[in-house]
């Protein structure tokens, strides 16, 4: 619809105040204008599709600053550098050589876990064949 024919189709009697517009009009029931559009369906369950749609669609700021978390090696040189160093003090406290090594003792034990490998039902086996 063009500009002219809006104003082909503006009519100075239809130019009255709203108040007065208000008026004019039938007496509308409040509780009936607010439940006008109750059935109407407002929001509805998103598919798979729509969620990995949305999460791909954000945008996630990328921070080069970041450094990776040190790995448990790097703990483990960690604390041994540290007692290394504590060890050169020469009033360096004692209970923090103690807690230094407890730390270092820890971190082993859990590297231990990790590099030992698994038995298997057959190594139980063999071993209890050959005894």
């Amino acid at each position: 619809m063009g500009a002219e024919s809006l104003l082909d189709d503006y009519d100075p009697e239809n130019d009255i105040p709203l108040a007065v517009l208000a008026s004019m009009g039938p007496n509308i029931d409040m509780a009936a204008f607010q439940t006008l559009d109750d059935d109407l369906p407002t929001s509805q369950q998103l598919t798979d599709d729509d969620i990995i749609s949305e999460v791909s669609r954000q945008d996630v700021p990328i921070d080069d600053d970041m450094t990776p978390p040190p790995t448990l090696s790097d703990a483990i040189d960690g604390t041994a550098d540290a007692i290394c160093y504590c060890e050169l003090i020469d009033d360096a406290p004692h209970n923090i050589l103690q807690a230094l090594s407890k730390t270092r003792a820890f971190f082993n034990k859990l590297y231990k876990r990790r590099c030992t490998k698994q038995s298997t039902i057959q190594d139980f086996f063999t071993s209890h064949e050959q005894s």
